[in-house]
């Protein structure tokens, strides 16, 4: 098994109760490469379809980088649309472009902020819209942003080409899942210890698991060991989420 990840509880005193914060070891759903991929090319797109509750899944994008964004673009095809297919004589041959509307929120140091309240520029092309949200200053880092379309728009499916985010040297994209739950392990290893370490006279601490099923001879008990480089924590007692790393060295 490779267990339930890596799940963060925080309390204001280790005397009160913990609450669950996060989990570092999971994806925030089903990853979504072709959204992240720099390919604008209007036909190469990722179908956002409605759910039976009338709602549209969530996107949350993953942000590393030493600078925060300013700005967001999304980029939706719209040459797929339904309609009539062949008259050419009919005053309208297709069903009438609509632009999407996205509720944006920011997430600062792992944390979910308030929704953005100005409006993007929207900018159409010959098979696409152009959303352009300007984002803003915040206190600390900024982690991620979701992304989710509104209910309101009248067609069952939407198709992304891409979302940029300025100033990230690390973005990707996943679908949410409708429970709320998060996806696969990113380390694909039980977790075991958080070990505590000295490094240049400060304690770091390492993540530690299991890779089952690692072992060249199939023998349970030789498989191998994950461990991350030292956690990163936030000022709000939050913890970077996890990333795969096949090698890491103490400098």
């Amino acid at each position: 098994t490779q267990g339930s990840g890596a799940r963060v509880y925080t309390s204001a005193s280790p005397l009160d109760s913990f609450s669950f914060r996060q989990n570092i070891n999971r994806f925030p759903g089903t990853p979504l490469p072709v959204l992240t991929d720099r390919d604008t090319r209007p036909n190469v797109y990722y179908e956002l379809r409605r759910r039976e509750d009338g709602s549209f899944p969530t996107i949350e994008l993953t942000i590393d980088g030493s600078r925060n964004p300013s700005r967001l673009n999304v980029l939706q095809y719209t040459g797929n649309r339904a309609g009539q297919c062949g008259d050419t004589v009919a005053l309208r041959a297709h069903d009438v472009r609509q632009a999407a509307s996205f509720r944006v929120s920011l997430m600062v140091m792992e944390e979910e902020g308030e929704a953005l309240t100005s409006r993007p520029a929207l900018t159409r092309s010959t098979l696409t819209n152009q959303y352009v949200y300007s984002l803003p200053d915040t206190d600390g880092p900024v982690t991620g942003l979701r992304l989710t379309a509104d209910s309101t728009y009248p067609y069952d499916v939407i198709q992304l080409v891409e979302v940029h985010v300025n100033a990230a040297e690390s973005v990707h994209a996943y679908e949410r899942n409708a429970n709320g739950q998060a996806g696969a392990p990113i380390v694909p290893a039980q977790q075991t210890f958080v070990m505590p370490i000295e490094l240049d006279g400060e304690t770091e601490y390492l993540w530690m698991g299991d890779l089952w099923g690692s072992a060249p001879d199939n023998v349970k008990g030789h498989d191998m060991q994950y461990w991350s480089s030292p956690l990163r924590f936030y000022a709000n007692g939050l913890v970077k989420r996890m990333t795969w790393e096949g090698a890491w060295e103490a400098r």
